[in-house]
């Protein structure tokens, strides 16, 4: 597998669907932590077909609970590393440099080619979402699923 920077489509398209585990001993010691107005966490993934590991980050704002985005890290073995989808609550506005469209509401945040090449966050692009998920939860459960990710021995959660 190529470095973040060098990572095309096709890359992307295998790592997101890449089968992936989260432990259920790790899924169970999830605890949300308090840090700059954002209750968070992460939690460690698993996948035995590549060389990459992965990373759930969580957050949501305190103030706000519709404030929030789940995403995946792929982290390769030279160190670098990128985000390959964030599924974002409602934060504003957002809009794509390169096709020059805003998404207002709700978005998923996908890595592509184009924008790595261009020096943005991989993940610059986005889509916009309307009944996908309702809060951090369900935004979550959309993560796992779109991203191929099963949690161990957990059928039913909650945070």
């Amino acid at each position: 597998m190529p470095r973040a920077q060098e990572l095309t489509d096709s890359d992307i398209e295998t790592l997101i669907k890449c089968p992936k585990v989260v432990r259920e001993d790790k899924f169970r010691k999830i605890k949300f932590a308090e840090k700059d107005g954002y209750r968070r966490f992460n939690l460690e993934v698993e996948s035995p077909i590549t060389e990459c590991s992965f990373e759930i980050f969580c957050r949501q704002a305190v103030d706000d609970p519709m404030d929030f985005s789940a995403g995946l890290t792929a982290y390769f073995q030279d160190g670098s590393n990128t985000n390959l989808m964030r599924c974002n609550g409602l934060h504003g506005q957002h809009r794509n440099k390169i096709e020059k469209t805003k998404i207002k509401g709700k978005h998923i945040h996908i890595a592509t080619e184009r924008y790595i090449r261009r020096g943005d966050h991989a993940e610059a692009f986005a889509v916009a979402v309307d009944d996908d998920y309702n809060n951090v939860e369900s935004a979550f459960e959309c993560l796992l699923d779109r991203c191929n990710i099963d949690i161990e021995g957990v059928r039913l959660f909650k945070f």
